[in-house]
């Protein structure tokens, strides 16, 4: 998806607003809602019990993200009101957690989303917005304008 350089934007960089020197600590919570997006996009969005497309594959790459960061944790779940919705889950994660197991969890989906590039069957979900290459250059452009000093390179997080 395009970024835009809305009337706001614009205002506060003309204010002198926005950050000009980088920050590893903390995650704007827009940030973390822009990250939502871009996986949303990336990854496609699983609706209830039944999924669109092509059955099941969102879900599971969801559950993917879910189980493989419980497994690395040496937790069950990742969240305590988890029901099922590997998605929902995997959304909230993002938004209420520290900023480090964010990071984790950006890595691991953009690493999966760059997995699935090259699967036809996944891509034709209509789901799916936007190709690996794009949600990587979002992402990176997200790390730059909120002042957050890392980048996502070769299936890495990287500082700046």
């Amino acid at each position: 998806m395009p970024i835009f350089n809305i009337f706001s934007k614009r205002q506060k960089k003309n204010r002198g607003e926005v950050p000009d020197v980088f920050q590893y600590k903390t995650l704007p919570q827009e940030f973390r809602v822009q990250v939502v997006h871009i996986l949303r996009d990336a990854l496609g969005v699983p609706y209830g019990s039944s999924y669109y497309g092509f059955e099941g594959d969102v879900h599971e790459a969801y559950k993917y993200i879910h189980d493989t960061l419980c497994r690395e944790y040496g937790v069950f779940v990742l969240a305590k009101n988890h029901n099922g919705n590997y998605a929902d889950t995997i959304f909230n994660f993002a938004l209420e957690t520290d900023t480090e197991k964010v990071l984790d969890l950006i890595e691991l989906s953009l690493r999966l989303v760059v997995g699935l590039a090259d699967n036809y069957a996944y891509h034709q979900n209509k789901e799916v917005s936007i190709k690996a290459d794009d949600a990587i250059r979002e992402l990176n452009f997200r790390f730059l304008e909120h002042g957050i000093g890392y980048q996502y390179e070769s299936g890495e997080h990287q500082e700046d």
